[in-house]
């Protein structure tokens, strides 16, 4: 049986093969996975984590019972049954990050343990300078009012169960004018 071919099917085929080659060279481009994507750049656990250059952003490490926040990042998908063995240390997970990780509270001693758990490869204290975007302050405004006005703007994202009138209180302390909270 003779079987004709359209004429386009070639390039049909052709151009979804380059579609699909194209696709794949672009993937690596949306994060490796040893990286985690954060506000302040990106983080790689497969090197050491360097603590930010200024004191008054960094966090230290803390007591074995002391609830702080963590990155759990893992070494393969993130699938419910690897999020619930992070759960049944008694971990509370806030929150994704790309790519593989989630951003956790937790104690010192939970955090421990969740490194020694085979899917993960990765466990650091958050600290606030990884929210803290390298484009604060660089925005141009096209308003000439606005633009004239030295007032650095911010919205300040906070991580669930953090009181957010004990924050602001603090930020007014040191200077901040609060032009409103918003819940969720």
């Amino acid at each position: 049986m003779l079987t004709r071919h359209h004429p386009l099917s070639g390039r049909l085929a052709r151009a979804s093969a380059l579609l699909l080659l194209l696709l794949a060279l672009a993937l690596p481009a949306f994060g490796a996975p040893n990286e985690i994507l954060l506000a302040a750049g990106s983080l790689d656990t497969r090197q050491p984590v360097a603590p930010p250059a200024d004191p008054s952003l960094r966090i230290a490490p803390p007591d074995p019972d002391e609830s702080a926040h963590w990155i759990v990042h893992w070494n393969t998908d993130v699938s419910t049954a690897r999020k619930d063995e992070l759960r049944s240390l008694g971990a509370e997970l806030l929150g994704y990050l790309p790519e593989r990780a989630w951003l956790v509270r937790m104690t010192g001693a939970q955090a421990a343990a969740a490194g020694a758990l085979g899917s993960v490869d990765y466990v650091g204290l958050w600290q606030p300078a990884y929210a803290l975007s390298p484009e604060i302050g660089t925005h141009v405004y096209q308003d000439p009012e606005r633009r004239a006005d030295t007032r650095l703007r911010l919205v300040v994202d906070l991580f669930p169960g953090v009181d957010a009138n004990l924050l602001a209180a603090g930020a007014r302390k040191l200077g901040a004018a609060l032009d409103g909270l918003y819940p969720d």
